[in-house]
């Protein structure tokens, strides 16, 4: 049944524009009477839908947000117990009624899929994914906001900021902390006592659709290629909302507010607070918005400010308030940590896909093999140009005490050198290598000895060495170092590193280069002779990491505790270097 009406006045963007100062009638639905209700016929015309999804508190869709210039309709969905997504190798479907499906028929053929009209969202990649991953819906001329102004910045703030331009010419001034505060609770609990999130969601749909109508935004929004899900395959579409829903997941679960433990003092140039962060998992981010508790003369209070840059464990704090003669109590970020870079690159390649580059799919024979194996014998198919013309070059022996190895103290058990001797082929079923064994087998020494039989008895180079941790890359460094190989290089955060954790690094400091020095340090001369590089996984999302894999080109890819990463953080990798990548381990 439809509820009462209720009348959302938007309180994001100020001006005398007639749309900003309407109410926008909304009423929320139940998806068991879609076909009993105006949302079928108030929606038939041609002109901008924004849609807008809301999220139960493990990220699945729970309910949708409709709104042309007139009016907003809020879409409530039944959710069955359990995780039956679709892409999740461990569900098990559960069937809707069929009056449910009917309802959810009309929603797609009538709205999602229109014939005439665009339909616009904010991050609409995944939200394309949950609709299909949760819902079974597809949807077609669906629009992604931010692809309009920014391929880095996904801010919602940044896109609106951008489709309005100068609040002196457009007449429209934007309440930022509003938009940022309306963006920051995806989660949709209609019970809620403490924030309407109908009032949430409609005004996101709204906002959605009133920028491409605004102004000169449809020549704007021309050139951003449309998502089409009707037009894929569901055994693509599976494989995308799978790595987009467990994104969306873990994204969910960051919190909206972090407390920080922080010291203060005060900069003798600028006299500005100075804030040190003392933990380096709540450690302070450069410009967050802050509330900062405060003790004063008068007693305790709360002041918005905002953080400066921050370099290593400090920063400085900007506010109109004088604190510096007061004690800062409590430091609290408002809004969730933005997206590593790696969480960004993985994000965009699956809105490249959506948006008709599958190419990146097709051309890559690693996602190709992994993803969508040819058949369901076990046999992947490599292309011919990969196999080594010639007989191979037999396996490497284990190296005796008596012999002139250098590395001849790293000795193997029958085991290890096995997995050595997998590692090292070079045939067609053993470009995909999987070394397993629980603490304490060897693994860091079987990876030590591939390198050392790599380098020096096989001439290899294009070997990098990657972990989902830092620590995991540094102790497969200090390993290298206890063998006497020291041809390689380790890439590190200036996050992690500077004024953090140096004294991790003491025995390898000469092999390090960290991220303020890629401009200068990723040229012929600094990395000569280097056949070995080592970094995070998340690390080769980097923008300068082309710099280094010019140089040395990744053909071999060697991943410790590979078990500890979701599998979709490598579609970046496969696609980026699918044309020099030979060999994963």
């Amino acid at each position: 049944m439809t509820t009462a009406q209720l009348n959302v006045f938007q309180t994001i963007l100020d001006g005398k524009h007639r749309s900003l100062n309407q109410a926008i009638p909304t009423f929320t639905i139940q998806e068991t009477d879609i076909a009993d209700r105006d949302i079928n016929s108030i929606f038939d015309h041609s002109r901008p839908l924004g849609i807008s999804p809301g999220y139960s508190s493990n990220g699945q869709l729970v309910s949708l947000a409709i709104a042309d210039d007139k009016n907003c309709r809020i879409v409530e969905f039944q959710q069955p117990k359990g995780n039956n997504r679709r892409g999740n190798a461990n569900a098990k479907p559960a069937v809707p009624s069929q009056h449910i499906l009917d309802g959810r028929a009309l929603l797609q053929d009538n709205i999602l899929c229109r014939t005439g009209g665009d339909i616009f969202a904010f991050d609409m990649g995944p939200l394309a994914m949950s609709l299909y991953a949760d819902l079974g819906m597809r949807i077609t001329q669906a629009v992604d906001i931010q692809s309009a102004f920014s391929a880095v910045d996904r801010k919602p703030i940044s896109a609106i900021t951008a489709a309005l331009g100068d609040p002196a010419t457009s007449g429209v001034k934007i309440m930022a902390d509003n938009v940022r505060d309306l963006f920051m609770h995806p989660v949709y609990n209609p019970d809620d006592s403490l924030r309407n999130r109908a009032t949430d969601l409609a005004m996101r749909a709204w906002l959605s659709q009133f920028l491409p109508g605004y102004e000169n935004g449809e020549t704007t929004f021309e050139k951003v290629a449309r998502i089409d899900t009707k037009k894929l395959p569901s055994q693509r579409l599976d494989m995308i909302a799978k790595i987009a829903n467990d994104a969306l997941r873990l994204d969910q679960k960051k919190p909206t507010q972090t407390t920080h433990q922080v010291m203060q003092s005060t900069d003798v140039v600028s006299d500005q607070v100075r804030l040190n962060s003392t933990n380096f998992n709540n450690r302070l981010r450069g410009h967050r918005q802050v509330k900062v508790k405060v003790d004063g003369a008068r007693g305790e209070f709360t002041v918005n400010a905002a953080m400066g840059a921050v370099s290593g464990r400090s920063g400085n704090i900007n506010t109109d308030r004088a604190l510096t003669d007061k004690a800062i109590m409590t430091v609290t970020s408002i809004g969730r940590d933005d997206p590593t870079t790696a969480e960004a690159q993985r994000a965009a390649t699956v809105l490249s896909i959506l948006q008709g580059s599958e190419k990146l799919l097709d051309e890559s024979p690693w996602i190709q093999n992994i993803w969508f194996p040819s058949s369901d014998d076990g046999l992947l198919v490599w292309p011919e140009e990969w196999k080594i013309k010639g007989p191979l070059k037999a396996p490497a022996p284990a190296p005796s005490p008596q012999s002139g190895n250098p590395f001849r103290h790293l000795l193997l058990n029958p085991s290890q050198q096995e997995a050595v001797n997998f590692m090292l082929s070079e045939k067609d079923d053993h470009r995909i290598t999987i070394i397993q064994g629980p603490p304490g087998t060897g693994k860091t020494s079987v990876i030590a000895s591939f390198v050392q039989f790599a380098v020096h008895s096989f001439a290899r180079g294009g070997i990098w060495l990657v972990a989902q941790t830092n620590v995991a890359v540094k102790n497969i460094a200090e390993k290298l170092i206890s063998t006497g190989f020291m041809d390689w290089k380790l890439l590190v955060s200036k996050d992690f590193h500077f004024e953090w954790h140096e004294h991790l690094y003491g025995k390898i400091e000469n092999y390090l280069i960290r991220s303020d020095e890629f401009h200068i340090a990723s040229n012929k001369v600094n990395l000569r002779g280097t056949r070995v590089m080592l970094c995070t996984l998340s690390m080769l999302a980097h923008k300068r990491i082309s710099k280094f894999t010019q140089e040395i080109p990744l053909k071999m890819l060697i991943v410790d505790e590979a078990s500890q990463i979701e599998i979709g953080n490598y579609i970046t990798v496969f696609s980026s270097f699918k044309t020099t990548l030979r060999k994963y381990l």
